[in-house]
């Protein structure tokens, strides 16, 4: 057996056992990657929807930022509480069902006291939380209109089935990576 294969062999026992049981720091961090990737996707789809919007209702440029902004903080924010839960409470994170249970388990999982710690030492989580409040407060109505007329065109479709097909390939590719 040649030095390299020891070398590699003694590497691989000593981080098998240097992990305590049940480590999911790795497979979290494959999962973290897929998910950032997703919302990178979902952020192209939202930026397809903002402008097709935007051209409906002229008038509401303000809004329209706005809306979409708080949609994007959204995203921001299950980052931040992704990494959070893989870091101080992975076993609350379901992954056994793909990206969609991940994300419904980030915000399921969160408590008020989760919080409270993140923000303690993330002052731009902090910040985020107050902006998401501060917009969610906002009224949209104005723009409902706008949305449902985004929503009909052909250009809206065409990026909504992109954004689902490129989610389902990210979570294929993920579960075999990490099964």
């Amino acid at each position: 057996m040649s030095l390299y294969r020891v070398v590699y062999l003694l590497r691989t026992i000593f981080t098998w056992f240097s992990r305590p049981p049940g480590d999911l720091t790795e497979p979290l961090a494959r999962w973290r990657e897929a998910f950032l990737e997703y919302v990178g996707a979902k952020d192209e789809w939202l930026t397809t929807f903002e402008r097709l919007t935007r051209a409906a209702k002229p008038s509401a440029q303000a809004v329209v930022a706005r809306r979409f902004e708080l949609q994007r903080l959204y995203d921001r924010r299950s980052l931040k509480r992704l990494d959070y839960l893989a870091l101080h409470r992975p076993t609350r994170l379901d992954v056994s069902q793909g990206l969609p249970a991940l994300g419904t388990s980030i915000e399921s999982s969160w408590s008020e006291a989760d919080s409270v710690s993140l923000s303690a030492v993330d002052p731009e989580y902090h910040q985020i939380e107050k902006t998401i409040a501060d917009l969610s407060a906002e009224s949209h109505d104005s723009i409902r209109e706008a949305l449902v007329q985004a929503e009909a065109s052909p250009e809206y479709r065409d990026a909504l089935q992109s954004l689902q097909q490129r989610m389902r390939a990210i979570n294929a590719r993920i579960e075999r990576t990490v099964a």
